[in-house]
């Protein structure tokens, strides 16, 4: 044990599943910035309420496999339905999403009534997941013990990164170019529908070990950043990932030394908020990035 009270198996495993999740987050987000559909992380992180209210009125259980699959189905929805009231209303896709995810929302309110006097749910654990606890949900792999939210998390990163891989041009024109995307690139409509998918997948994934408020953290903020400081699209992704991982590690630090540091601790002050320490470091490493891109776009003083 450190000076910080830090435990390889409770505080190591906090980091990497934040991490994990950082790196889940920086495939699909890093096109959502550059195809400017940022917003639908955070609609999907509403749009999935109906998902969880529903999931426990058909099978009277808040199981983990139950409530990822009442959201995925939820999420899916979302997905296509935002794209499909672009279309068929003939208005702007900000719109579109706007309109889906407050029907969704909505939508799960009305059944969250309904399951009220059958279910205990905690908001602060919606909105900021529970991090802290996530290295007690293990499972034994190979005679190892591993929390389950790692596992879940490593696996949907590798299918997010062999998605990407799969379809990286595609992708990329779309992204960039959807006119020539859609002349030139056969298939194209896949683009748009393996991005819903991942953004889905990831948002589901994410949301019960670090919350809905830190997964739209990590879907944009390390993105923008890496649109910052990368000149190509692999770039991007790979200074988005560097960028959630530091963050995860740096925040978690400062959700445990602050009170510390503070001398809060002793006086029987609990560690801050994980989750809400790594959204709050995303914004300051963001800050620190907009200052280095202004030092380094800033002109030359002219000759005397």
């Amino acid at each position: 044990m450190t000076d910080l009270g830090w435990t390889a198996p409770v505080d190591g495993w906090i980091v990497a599943i934040a991490a994990l999740a950082a790196i889940a987050c920086s495939i699909p987000g890093s096109f959502l910035v550059m195809r400017r559909e940022s917003m639908l992380a955070d609609a999907i992180s509403h749009g999935v309420l109906p998902g969880l209210a529903a999931a426990f009125l058909v099978t009277g259980t808040r199981s983990t496999p139950a409530m990822a699959a009442g959201a995925l189905v939820a999420a899916v929805i979302l997905s296509a339905g935002w794209r499909a009231i672009a279309a068929a209303c003939r208005i702007e896709r900000g719109a579109a999403l706007g309109i889906a995810y407050t029907v969704m929302f909505a939508a799960g309110v009305v059944l969250l009534v309904r399951a009220a006097d059958r279910v205990d749910l905690d908001p602060s654990c919606v909105l900021f997941g529970s991090l802290e606890l996530a290295p007690l949900d293990d499972v034994e792999v190979l005679g190892t013990r591993i929390p389950f939210p790692a596992l879940l998390l490593a696996g949907v990163a590798a299918a997010n990164a062999l998605t990407s891989a799969l379809l990286w041009p595609m992708l990329v024109a779309d992204s960039f170019d959807r006119d020539f995307a859609r002349v030139t690139i056969p298939g194209r409509g896949l683009a748009p529908m393996a991005m819903s998918a991942m953004s889905a997948v990831t948002c589901v994934a994410c949301f019960e070990a670090v919350g809905s408020i830190l997964v739209v953290a990590m879907l944009v903020t390390p993105a923008v950043i890496a649109r910052m400081l990368a000149d190509s699209m692999r770039s991007v992704v790979a200074i988005a990932a560097a960028a959630g991982i530091a963050a995860a590690a740096l925040g978690h630090l400062a959700a445990t030394a602050l009170p510390r540091t503070l001398g809060l601790a002793p006086a029987g002050i609990r560690d801050l908020s994980t989750a809400g320490s790594i959204a709050v470091m995303l914004g300051i490493l963001l800050g620190v990035t907009v200052l280095v891109d202004r030092a380094r776009r800033r002109p030359y003083p002219p000759p005397a």
